[in-house]
């Protein structure tokens, strides 16, 4: 059901109804909380909308629950780029790290640190 709600959302961002696709994305991770690509999706959704620390947000959850997301560490990669945001970098960066630190085997983090 989470899946679905999901693919809804999706559909419903690429129709730019981006706020019945947030909504549709939070439904998913209402129903499965461990479902990363809800969140990535949702962190889209509010890059959508420019709320980059929202989005941001997302993001990390998104890769807090799957750690191989290759999508989630992107938008993150592409979103803290687009900020231009010092401060922000870094703390991405030691999220990062910590990712590394939990899985000395994820070359995907190890790649973004």
């Amino acid at each position: 059901m989470a899946q679905a709600y999901n693919n809804l959302g999706f559909a419903l961002n690429n129709s730019n109804l981006i706020s019945e696709a947030t909504q549709c994305y939070k439904k998913a991770y209402e129903i499965d909380p461990n479902y990363s690509e809800a969140y990535s999706n949702l962190g889209n959704a509010y890059c959508i909308n420019k709320k980059y620390g929202e989005a941001i947000k997302y993001f990390r959850k998104a890769i807090k629950m799957d750690k191989k997301n290759s999508t989630a560490y992107d938008n993150l990669e592409h979103t803290i780029d687009s900020l231009r945001d010092e401060e922000e970098l870094r703390r991405t960066i030691l999220f990062l790290e910590t990712v590394v630190d939990e899985d000395p085997h994820n070359e995907l983090a190890k790649q973004k640190v």
